[in-house]
């Protein structure tokens, strides 16, 4: 079963991180995120729909309804995926009976005026990659490989909100960049008969990310890529800056780097839920990626 999981920004935070800042007009505008859901049940309304100033990414990801999109009802299911943006009237809930349950991020940008910016989604993207973008009709039906992605990055979105620290706005927002990197490739810019490989290389690590605490082996990843044992991690490492091993240790080191704040489970008990099968081990991976043990980690 999976359970829901919310954040919702404190209203004491102090945005400070300009990793996220989009010029328009004259002005300054800051990344907010609001909010983060996964698996969230939606709620049956009356065709009721509002209006805000925010960026919404909505992912469905069970059960099957209709919601209403700019005064048009359309069908919610799995990997369907909606965007909207400011002034998109809007209403993610079902109109019918029954359970849907779906993921999304919703976020702003305010100016020091306090101002939010209310620009298209797609100028939006334009404005942060630099690449010409035109609108597209949401909502789409993704594909099993853009399903795997999209959750994956949404599930360390909502890892790195929960975990908080002194580099939470950094993570979080680098984080939403390889959303929007996501939302451009797949929606936005034309496909090139040449990417094939790296969707190939794309969908691997997609397969890491979200199972990273399974025993990977290299001849299955490179199976799933379509290329050859030995042109599979020499094109992975160049891609990525990382053979596929050691990013699965480093997404498992990180896994625990955010158990060892927000829990009491003892140094075993996490390596095991990140994938490792012995404590030793583990051990030593930390304390090569991280320059402290689990222990030194947590009690800093």
């Amino acid at each position: 079963m999976t359970f829901m999981r919310c954040y919702t920004r404190p209203q004491t935070l102090i945005e400070t991180s300009q990793i996220m800042q989009v010029e328009h007009n004259g002005k300054i505008y800051l990344m907010t995120i609001e909010h983060c859901t996964l698996s969230q049940k939606a709620a049956t309304h009356q065709r009721r729909q509002h209006i805000h100033k925010s960026y919404h990414i909505v992912l469905y990801t069970r059960g099957e309804g209709r919601f209403i999109l700019q005064n048009a009802v359309h069908c919610c299911k799995p990997r369907v995926l909606v965007l909207t943006s400011p002034g998109d009237s809007h209403a993610f809930g079902i109109i019918d009976a029954g359970q849907v349950f779906y993921s999304e991020i919703t976020f702003s940008f305010r100016g020091k005026d306090n101002n939010m910016l209310d620009i298209p989604f797609h100028h939006l993207l334009s404005l942060l990659s630099g690449v010409s973008t035109n609108a597209i009709n949401f909502p789409h039906t993704l594909t099993h490989i853009q399903m795997n992605e999209a959750v994956g990055l949404l599930e360390r979105e909502m890892d790195w909100l929960e975990a908080g620290g002194s580099l939470s706005q950094l993570r979080t927002r680098s984080t939403i960049l390889q959303l929007f990197e996501f939302l451009l490739r797949e929606f936005y810019l034309p496909k090139n008969v040449d990417d094939s490989r790296q969707s190939s290389l794309r969908t691997v690590r997609a397969h890491i990310e979200q199972h990273y605490a399974e025993h990977l082996t290299i001849p299955a990843l490179a199976r799933m890529a379509s290329l050859s044992v030995g042109y599979f991690q020499r094109v992975y490492q160049r891609a990525y800056g990382l053979s596929p091993i050691a990013h699965q240790q480093r997404l498992r080191v990180e896994a625990a780097q955010t158990l060892l704040r927000t829990t009491s489970l003892r140094g075993k008990e996490i390596a095991a839920r990140v994938g490792f099968h012995d404590e030793y081990y583990f051990s030593r991976i930390f304390h090569k990626l991280v320059g402290q043990t689990p222990t030194q980690y947590r009690n800093k």
